[in-house]
């Protein structure tokens, strides 16, 4: 059996210990590998448990297409096999073509590369990936996820090649994890539903899961700490910790590492990471006071929490509505007479929005901007009546 994985950031440590794993108890001798960033690169090289054989770098690719001449019929025939229909979805899907976030921070919206140029790299990484299957053949192709135009090219060039697809879903549910071969469904998780459903089979996690639905509704929590309402970061003075010779000390080696490492396309310019962080702290220090509001007792609204930017969530899902200030906008003129549209910010957001963002919001007559730092949970606990339109 051979296994080919797609291996990006600290995910490749995972990926190689599911590897390791294979090759002990399964006896894979079989591996090969594509991997994005550098970082990525240098776990896979730096052991000794695993060969894996080819193994592609992503960062190399990308940078043949300064040299690569534009071919016209060979994209148009990428678009008949491989288009969405057509190939923008390879390229909207990658936060770094269309907006120049890595090397910028959000709410980056300019493009680092002109159309043309998103071509070239569409085309010079397809060329790769396609020789790249049809020489290794693998049985199975592995992905953590699906968020650039590397990985969405891999992932759909293997279905058509008729190579079995996992993807490694994240629930959201404790540390559990659930794989599937499409990222629009968990199929292995409808396929245990249907045996469930016409089968009088019992699953032998119902009674876990029982346990885990019955816990939240107790007792509702965030998918992750790092999403809690973080109710600190508005207090100015914390805002400023970073002036403290202690961590002064501690972002200059930071800064100073920065200057002095290999730097791959898709990671920050010291430059870029200064100009951002500064405008970032600025925006957190002055707050959004003036800009959020409170719920209103005994009051009718729809709840739109909008999502973290940016997330696979917008960008792979729902690539249509990656401006959610125009998705609120069309959610406000849905809604019946006398109610309101609370949107509420994800908390990590603080900061990265501008001020801008929200005034536009509230030039919306019957929305009001929540304070990001209200929990959610406590906002629905106390509607009369809510509608949940998307959720984070």
């Amino acid at each position: 059996m051979k296994i080919c994985f797609f291996l990006h950031r600290n995910f490749a440590r995972f990926g190689h210990s599911i590897v390791t794993n294979l090759k002990e108890n399964y006896g894979l001798r079989n591996v090969s590998a594509y991997t994005q960033l550098r970082l990525a690169k240098e776990i896979l090289e730096n052991q000794n448990d695993i060969k894996y054989e080819p193994l592609l770098f992503d960062e190399d690719i990308h940078k043949k297409y300064k040299s690569e001449p534009l071919d016209i019929e060979f994209l148009k025939k990428l678009e008949n096999d491989y288009g969405l229909p057509n190939l923008w979805p390879y390229i909207t899907i990658d936060r770094t073509l269309m907006y120049s976030i890595l090397p910028r921070e959000y709410p980056s919206d300019k493009p680092m590369y002109t159309h043309e140029e998103m071509l070239k790299i569409l085309q010079v990484k397809a060329k790769a990936i396609i020789k790249f299957l049809e020489e290794t053949r693998p049985d199975y192709v592995f992905l953590s996820f699906i968020g650039s135009t590397s990985s969405m090219l891999f992932y759909h060039i293997a279905k058509k090649m008729g190579i079995k697809t996992i993807l490694i879903y994240l629930p959201g549910i404790k540390n559990l994890l659930s794989i599937t071969e499409d990222y629009n469904r968990l199929t292995f998780s409808e396929k245990i539903f249907e045996r469930i459903r016409c089968e009088d089979y019992k699953s032998p996690r119902a009674d876990e899961a029982r346990k885990i639905i019955n816990e939240f509704r107790e007792k509702p929590i965030t998918y992750h700490e790092m999403n809690k309402t973080q109710k600190n970061i508005v207090h100015r003075l914390k805002q400023t910790k970073f002036i403290l010779p202690k961590n002064l000390w501690k972002n200059f080696i930071f800064l100073s590492q920065m200057l002095f490492k290999k730097r791959d396309y898709s990671e920050e310019r010291l430059d870029w990471f200064l100009i951002d962080r500064i405008k970032r702290k600025i925006r957190s220090i002055i707050g959004y006071n003036d800009l959020f509001e409170n719920p209103k007792d005994n009051e009718d609204f729809c709840f739109f929490p909008l999502n973290a930017e940016p997330e696979i969530t917008l960008y792979l899902y729902a690539p249509f509505h990656l401006n959610q200030l125009e998705t609120a906008r069309q959610i406000a003129r849905s809604l019946p007479v006398g109610f309101k549209l609370y949107v509420k910010d994800h908390p990590i957001m603080y900061g990265y929005r501008t001020g801008r963002f929200y005034k536009e919001l509230k030039k919306i007559p019957n929305v009001r901007v929540i304070n990001s730092q209200i929990s959610g949970y406590d906002l629905i606990k106390g509607a009369k009546l809510v509608a949940t339109i998307s959720g984070t």
